[in-house]
């Protein structure tokens, strides 16, 4: 069984898949493919830093993922030519993680599922939903209140979902629903 996770940044999604961690689940985290594809000498760098520029990198010679995020998520043409970069990447690499765990329950985490067509991977897809996102991003990812409506506004909708799990109550009635989830789909 595969899983494809998303929801919105500050859902909890992070949460969820600690949890299936927990119940066996072998857990591919989307942001962090994104983030290891765009490390100095990786392909994803090299094309990055040759389309948007030198004035993207920190001192050390790593990205500056803040400014550059900063720049794309108020450039709609910078967001889809980044996406044209690190979408094929990732999804290459989220086969490959696929192909090397084919026995496992596995989850798919990323907010980016249907852009980069992941989704053709997964058996069913699940959104995690939470009116705490705005303040829980800001806060997380030391972002103003405009700069993580942006963030938000420019992630994928709910409605092409299987399952939607409401993350507003406490978080055992959060993993109460994580278990409900499961036993409907395992």
């Amino acid at each position: 069984m595969i899983i494809g996770l998303y929801g919105r940044i500050g859902s909890g999604k992070t949460t969820l898949c600690n949890y299936l961690r927990t119940k066996g689940f072998f857990v591919i985290d989307g942001d962090k493919i994104s983030r290891e594809i765009l490390m100095p000498g990786k392909v994803g760098f090299k094309e990055v830093v040759a389309s948007f520029g030198a004035e993207y990198l920190n001192s050390d010679g790593t990205l500056n993922r803040k400014k550059l995020g900063d720049y794309v998520f108020s450039h709609k043409e910078a967001l889809h030519r980044l996406n044209e970069i690190t979408h094929p990447l990732i999804c290459e690499e989220v086969q490959a993680l696929i192909q090397k765990n084919p026995t496992r329950h596995i989850v798919i985490e990323g907010a980016v599922l249907y852009a980069t067509k992941i989704i053709d991977f997964c058996d069913k897809t699940v959104v995690v939903t939470s009116d705490a996102t705005l303040s829980r991003i800001m806060k997380r990812d030391f972002l103003t209140e405009g700069e993580a409506k942006k963030r938000i506004n420019a992630q994928e909708l709910y409605d092409k979902a299987d399952i939607v799990i409401e993350n507003s109550g406490t978080l055992s009635e959060f993993y109460e629903k994580i278990d409900q989830m499961l036993q409907s789909i395992l």
